[in-house]
């Protein structure tokens, strides 16, 4: 399925994401978005087998998502459609729709500024009333660690590779994953701000036309 129509004219592009995926998680077990500045690159690689690996090592498995160097990156995941995902998405939905000052909507990150609060957070702070909370900080005691049991944490090799270009020039900073060969996708987050749209548009190129020849 392609979408290139807006769900609701009036909403940006990032929101109007998550309800296509809200719209149409349902009609599958798993629903995988991809960006439209992805390309599939490795036809012998399958979806089923993240999946697969993913629920034999978590069978909670939900969401398959993979950070790159900077943080949690939305621009391919998988969402499983049970009750914990199409609860997650909505309540994703929900921190980009509310009033200021608790909307993430402003945030520069976007939909990944939600995901990632809701992936993180909840899953720290769960279990603990405000006493126990106090308490616990008070105390200085570590608090639980990591994303919620229903997120698997990917390579970003197997959701994300970034060109190397991209990885090369920002290698002083953020420790991105490059594409190799072999790879299922090639990723453009972010290109444009980093090489500058027009090196970045004739490698859109190179990589469109691999990706067509392959398939």
């Amino acid at each position: 399925m392609h979408v290139e129509e807006p769900y609701v004219t009036q909403a940006h592009p990032w929101m109007n994401k998550l309800i296509a995926i809200q719209q149409n998680l349902e009609a599958f077990d798993w629903l995988f978005w991809v960006d439209c500045d992805l390309f599939f690159m490795n036809p012998k690689k399958t979806v089923d087998s993240l999946i697969y690996a993913a629920l034999e090592r978590t069978p909670e498995a939900s969401l398959l998502i993979a950070e790159d160097g900077m943080m949690l990156n939305s621009g391919s995941f998988l969402l499983r459609h049970n009750d914990w995902g199409k609860d997650f998405l909505a309540r994703t939905v929900d921190l980009l729709s509310a009033p200021m000052p608790q909307s993430f909507q402003h945030m520069p990150w976007h939909e990944q500024a939600p995901l990632m609060y809701l992936g993180l957070v909840p899953a720290i702070l769960e279990g603990l009333s405000e006493p126990e909370l106090h308490q616990t900080l008070s105390a200085s005691s570590p608090l639980p660690a990591g994303y919620d049991e229903h997120v698997v944490l990917l390579r970003q090799r197997a959701l994300n590779s970034y060109p190397q270009e991209l990885v090369q020039k920002t290698q002083h900073a953020l420790p991105h994953e490059g594409y190799k060969e072999g790879d299922l996708v090639v990723s453009f987050n972010g290109c444009s701000s980093v090489l500058g749209r027009d090196f970045c548009e004739d490698m859109y190129q190179r990589y469109h036309d691999e990706s067509l020849r392959r398939f």
